[in-house]
C-alpha cells in the first residue's frame, strides 16, 4: 500500500469525522512536507526518507521511519492507527484482503490510548462509543450547520447553538431526520442573514 495514501486517510477521517485538523495547520506542514527548521542534515534525512515514503509497501512495512523521528511521532501516533483499520480498502474504495502481491492485508492497530481493533468494523465501534461518541455527534453537527448556514462554524459564535443541537440530537438517539430538523429549526439557521 502507499503509506502516503493511508496517511491522508487517516488525516480526512480524523478532520471529518472528529473535526480534529491534524495537518496543514499554522506551524504543521502537510503529509509529504518537512517539518520548518530542519538542519541540513536532517533535511537530507527526510529527502532519503520522503523516497521511501513514496514506495508501495505494506502499511507496516512503510512505518517504521515515520516512528523513528520524535517530530514525526507526534502526529503519527495518532494517524497511523486510523489509517491501518482503513487499510482494507483501495484507492477507490472497494474492500480487498491481500495486496497486489498476494500478501494478507492486517488491518489491527493500537489507538494512542491503548485501545486495540481489527478491523473499520471495530474501530467505528471504538470511535462511537463513550465520550467519542460525543465527539463525533457534535462533529456531524458542526459539518451540517456549516452546510446549512453556507459559512464555516466557528466556536466563539456557533458553541452555544452546536452544543444546543448535539444535546436535543443526543436525546434523540442520533436519528438523522432529527438531526436535519433540530439545525433548520435553530436560532442560528432561522435567523441567519446569508452565506459568503
Amino acid at each position: 500500500m502507499n503509506v502516503k495514501r493511508m496517511i491522508v486517510l487517516a488525516a480526512a477521517a480524523y478532520l471529518t469525522v472528529l473535526c480534529v485538523e491534524v495537518a496543514g495547520q499554522i506551524g504543521r506542514p502537510l503529509p509529504g512536507d518537512p517539518l520548518p527548521g530542519l538542519t541540513g542534515s536532517e533535511f537530507e534525512d527526510f529527502r532519503l526518507g520522503l523516497n521511501d515514503f513514496t514506495d508501495v509497501e505494506t502499511a507496516e512495512d512503510g512505518l517504521g521511519p515515520a516512528f523513528n523521528g520524535s517530530s514525526c511521532a507526534v502526529c503519527h501516533t495518532g494517524l497511523d492507527p486510523i489509517g491501518l483499520g482503513m487499510e482494507n480498502f483501495n484507492g477507490i474504495g472497494a474492500y480487498r484482503s491481500t495486496y497486489g502481491n498476494g500478501q494478507p492485508i492486517d488491518a489491527s492497530g493500537t489507538l494512542p490510548d491503548g485501545t486495540t481493533f481489527n478491523g473499520i468494523v471495530e474501530l467505528a465501534g471504538i470511535l462511537s462509543a463513550g465520550d467519542r461518541k460525543g465527539e463525533i455527534a457534535a462533529c456531524a453537527v458542526k459539518r451540517l450547520m456549516a452546510y446549512a448556514l453556507s459559512r464555516p462554524v466557528t466556536a466563539a459564535t456557533d458553541a452555544p447553538y452546536v452544543a444546543q443541537v448535539t444535546e436535543q440530537w443526543s436525546a434523540q438517539k442520533y436519528a438523522l431526520r432529527s438531526l436535519l430538523q433540530d439545525v433548520v429549526s435553530n436560532d442560528t439557521f432561522r435567523l441567519r442573514r446569508g452565506g459568503y
